[in-house]
């Protein structure tokens, strides 16, 4: 007996593919029926049935009941087709504007009349048809695909052929047969995950050093420029106080709030360069990471560190019981767009552009993917490290490993544990963990820029001075801190 839905959803969260693979396989045909019954066109439906499943795969971590999965990937499947029509609208629209005329897929005379045939049937008549020929899926399974009795869909199946000829019903076999899913679908839309979740790296311009030191650079030259513009008490002297008052940038003068969004822009600029390619190397050179969770306020964490202990800092992420996008629902892409028109860098406009064509559908969602996919690998690793000295472990499907001595001690006592002292299997975990971690972080910040740049008007601006005794060349020199709605902030050196 095969797997259920719940055991292939929670192997796939985990990182399976071949278990969504699995999924794919079970519902294939069920998706491009209602893609049919949705379009009325072999191809169109084709397309559909790809995009929901890989819209599915970004989800499953917003999935509650994996049992559901049938219901739930029915109606990612209808929201699909209506955000496809929507977009195939305004680009027929634009090309008819612009004196062209799109290319259209010609329908044979025999779909034609099968298209004609079923749309003289009631919706609930047709849907239930065009599932049942599709594949000869049984009245049990297509009333849970759609959530209805087997008796219902016997019942729909029986009006819908009392309503069409015998030549006509043999007709439509003959299109759906003829018009099949090709064996490949399942491969082609695994890959179209793979090539999804992994291709982060090929988007990074090879110029991003040198396009973050300059961004850095003009970003400090500016904050510089407007501290020594900004009226008492808002700028300096600091020497004297310390930390200036929070400022609303809408009380500033014209001229210098123009100064200070365009500034904001490059920081946010060169935090987004920061995700990218100042920690791309410590994904490169995985063997010097270092790891330790631990446990806050009822939340679960990892901690990556470039030294062992609890002094060295990459990255702190939470790890459960919660799941999903950590910064919440991201602003629209155009609010972010007229956020961001100040910042005229052709280079950095370009990196946006190929890191937003990652993400298909809705902003946040492949960001929100990769990081319930990290939360989930982090734990396996937690839960793979014994407190007890000696003690075997699974690691994977049965297979078992002792771990070493310095490993279970770290892990004992809460300590970092290098990921070079990590058997191979949770090595590979940590590894894939790092990296979904990374690409998370980096669409975040394009897909979901502070509020201070978003809500500019609303925003706050303070200028103080870091606290002398601070380890670091920033002791005692002066810094910008930049707050949104929220009181959401960053803060930058601008020495």
């Amino acid at each position: 007996m095969g797997l259920t839905n719940r055991q292939l959803v929670e192997r796939a969260r985990g990182g399976d593919r071949e278990a969504f693979g699995d999924l794919v396989e079970r519902y294939r045909d069920m998706v491009y029926g209602l893609g049919y019954h949705l379009t009325r066109d072999f191809e169109l439906a084709r397309d559909l049935a790809q995009e929901a499943f890989v819209q599915a795969y970004l989800k499953l971590g917003q999935l509650r009941d994996p049992d559901g999965f049938s219901g739930w990937l029915r109606q990612i499947t209808t929201n699909v087709h209506r955000n496809l029509h929507r977009r195939r609208e305004v680009t027929t629209v634009a090309l008819e504007e612009a004196g062209e005329v799109p290319d259209t897929r010609h329908p044979s005379e025999i779909e034609v009349v099968v298209r004609d045939a079923l749309a003289k049937l009631g919706e609930p008549e047709r849907l239930v048809l065009t599932l049942h020929y599709i594949n000869g899926y049984s009245h049990a399974e297509i009333g849970e695909f759609l959530g209805v009795r087997p008796e219902t869909v016997k019942t729909r199946l029986a009006r819908a052929r009392q309503h069409l000829r015998e030549e006509v019903m043999a007709m439509v076999e003959d299109a759906f047969e003829q018009n099949a899913l090709p064996p490949e679908f399942r491969k082609d839309v695994v890959a179209a995950v793979e090539r999804l979740v992994s291709r982060f790296v090929r988007v990074l311009p090879p110029e991003g050093e040198e396009l973050a030191s300059r961004l850095g650079r003009d970003s400090r030259h500016a904050w510089q420029g407007i501290l020594a513009q900004m009226p008492a008490p808002y700028g300096r002297p600091l020497r004297e106080h310390g930390v200036a008052p929070l400022v609303r940038v809408a009380e500033l003068l014209d001229e210098l709030r123009k100064q200070v969004r365009q500034a904001a822009c490059h920081t946010w600029m060169n935090w987004l360069l920061d995700q990218t390619v100042n920690r791309l190397p410590w994904i490169q050179a995985f063997d010097s990471l270092w790891i330790r969770f631990y446990d806050r306020d009822g939340d679960q964490y990892a901690w990556f560190a470039n030294v062992p202990g609890d002094s060295g800092y990459i990255s702190s992420v939470t790890i459960g019981p919660e799941e999903g996008n950590p910064r919440g629902e991201p602003p629209a892409a155009e609010d972010v767009d007229q956020a961001l028109a100040p910042c005229a860098v052709p280079e950095f406009q370009a990196l946006v552009a190929r890191l937003r064509g990652l993400v298909p559908g809705k902003p946040g969602t492949l960001a929100g993917a990769l990081h319930t996919q990290m939360q989930r690998l982090m734990r396996q690793v937690r839960q793979q490290l014994p407190p007890e000295v000696g003690e075997a472990v699974a690691i994977g499907q049965g297979v078992t490993m002792e771990l070493p001595p310095q490993v279970l001690e770290a892990a004992a006592t809460g300590r970092s544990i290098s990921v070079r002292d990590l058997p191979e299997g949770l090595r590979d975990l940590v590894r894939q963990a790092v990296f979904l971690h990374w690409g998370s972080a980096v669409l975040q910040t394009v897909e979901n820029p502070p509020s201070w740049l978003v809500r500019f008007e609303e925003a706050y601006v303070e200028f103080g001075l870091y606290p002398r005794d601070m380890p670091g060349e920033g002791a005692g020199k002066e810094y910008v801190q930049l707050r949104g709605p929220g009181s959401q902030g960053f803060q930058t050196g601008i020495y």
